[in-house]
This record gives C-alpha cells, sequence and structure tokens, in this order.
C-alpha cells in the first residue's frame, strides 16, 4: 500500500518520507505507536501530520483530484444525464417494460426517486412509458436506443 501513495510521500524501509515545505522538516518517531494514513480529497499541496503525543499519529495526504479532461474521458452519457439517470436509462434499454418498482429495486432507490427519473427521461423523449393496471411500464425510444448504442462507455 506505501508504495503507491502520492509521490509527496515515499517508503524506504524503514523510513516513510514525506515532502514538507522547504524548512519545514519534521521527524516523528513512532515508538510503537503505529500511523494512521488518510487520504484528503479536499487536501491541497503537501501531506499534513497531525501529532499528539497522546494519540497514534496522523498523516493526511492529498489524492488527486478529477481534471477536466478526466471527466470527458469518462462516461459522456453519466456527464450528460447523471449516473443514476444514465444508469435508468440502460436498465429500460436492457429490460424494455419494466416497472418502476423493478428500476427503483434494481438500481438501489426509492420508488418515488426512480418514478422521477422515468419522468425526467420521459420528457427529453429518451424512454416511453404505459400504464398496465397499477404499474408503469418502461420502454426506450429510438432515441434512448440511439443515445446508448453510440455512448462508448455504457456497459
Amino acid at each position: 500500500m506505501l508504495a503507491n501513495l502520492t509521490s509527496a510521500i515515499r517508503w524506504r524501509p524503514p523510513v516513510l518520507e514525506v515532502d514538507y515545505p522547504a524548512g519545514a522538516g519534521r521527524e516523528i518517531q513512532l515508538r510503537g505507536r503505529g500511523l494512521t494514513l488518510i487520504p484528503s480529497y479536499l487536501g491541497r499541496g503537501n501531506p499534513v501530520a497531525l501529532v499528539d503525543p497522546a494519540l497514534p499519529p496522523v498523516l493526511t495526504y492529498p489524492i488527486p483530484r478529477r481534471t477536466t479532461s478526466n471527466a470527458q474521458a469518462g462516461n459522456a452519457l453519466e456527464a450528460l444525464l447523471g449516473r443514476t439517470r444514465a444508469e435508468i436509462l440502460n436498465r429500460i434499454s436492457h429490460t424494455p417494460g419494466c416497472s418502476t418498482s423493478e428500476l427503483a429495486r434494481d438500481a438501489g432507490i426509492s420508488v418515488s426517486t426512480a418514478s422521477e427519473h422515468a419522468h425526467v427521461l420521459r420528457q427529453a423523449n429518451l424512454i416511453a412509458s404505459v400504464r398496465q393496471a397499477n404499474l408503469m411500464l418502461h420502454h426506450p425510444t429510438e432515441l434512448g436506443t440511439a443515445l446508448l448504442t453510440r455512448s462508448p462507455h455504457v456497459r
């Protein structure tokens, strides 16, 4: 695990080296207390050591933030619709005629949330829905199917 940390932290047994701003050199003696490593999305720049002699030392370190170019390389459909809505459209495409309750169960969301997502997809003409007794059954439209087949990262 230590080998895969940010470049600001290096494991050279038996020493864990951490880059600090110039002149802020620091040495922490663990004396058998262990070290808790905490990745931080909010951290910027160098790692930060929190040391209280009564507690085990803690080292927080920044993790890489997702940049615009990384987001563009990711799933374009998710970027456009949102992760859950893209998942709902994908499920409807793979199981035409599925109900709102089935969508909710499969996506791990409430029925009301699944209904709202289906409503938005219907408004965008990506799905068509038909009421059958007390069920609302969903089918992809040609536009919805075309969007899914042209998106390179849809599962």
